[in-house]
């Protein structure tokens, strides 16, 4: 149940917009709906909070809780639905990087530990590739699985990787050889 979201507006009854009646009547534009959506996912979020708590997962406990806070925002915005979903796709694309960091840096095979002193961390220094290889393949045409050489910082750094479908270029890994 949620008040009138015009607020006060409407009048100094907050549920003019369901004939004063929200317990019977509901709202034709939809956001009934919404807020059910919205309730189901604080209810998953509380619930998946609770079991991470209980299993002693600090880091899962955290992104519940800040998607419920998401989700509870969410649910006075009308048609908002879903912001929690939103923080925990954040959180895993993270999560997900800091591993590919740790891949591309973390293995003495690669040779990056002289190209690293160039940048104040490792995301700079990635985006640094990054950047490159986007303008190699843009300049060069390259559709499909890739292997180039990119000269970034003053350093040969081999590229392997891949254009998707939608023109995106992803990196597998890269090093100097």
């Amino acid at each position: 149940m949620q008040s009138d979201p015009v607020g006060l507006e409407g009048g100094e009854n907050g549920f003019v917009y369901v004939g004063g009646n929200p317990l019977v009547r509901v709202d034709a534009s939809g956001q009934f709906w919404d807020t059910v959506a919205d309730i189901g996912f604080m209810i998953y979020d509380a619930a998946s909070g609770a079991y991470h708590y209980a299993t002693g997962d600090d880091e899962a406990f955290k992104t519940d809780m800040a998607a419920l806070a998401a989700d509870s925002a969410a649910a006075v915005v009308p048609f908002a639905t879903g912001a929690g979903l939103a923080v925990r796709r954040t959180k895993a694309y993270e999560k997900y990087r800091a591993g590919k960091l740790k891949h591309f840096f973390g293995q003495e095979r690669h040779k990056l530990d002289g190209f690293l002193k160039t940048f104040k961390s490792e995301e700079e220094a990635y985006d640094a590739v990054q950047n490159a290889i986007e303008k190699i393949v843009e300049k060069n045409g390259i559709v499909g699985r890739f292997e180039e050489t990119v000269n970034v910082s003053g350093y040969p750094i081999t590229v392997r990787g891949f254009v998707d479908e939608d023109g995106i270029t992803k990196i597998g890994t890269f090093f100097i050889k």
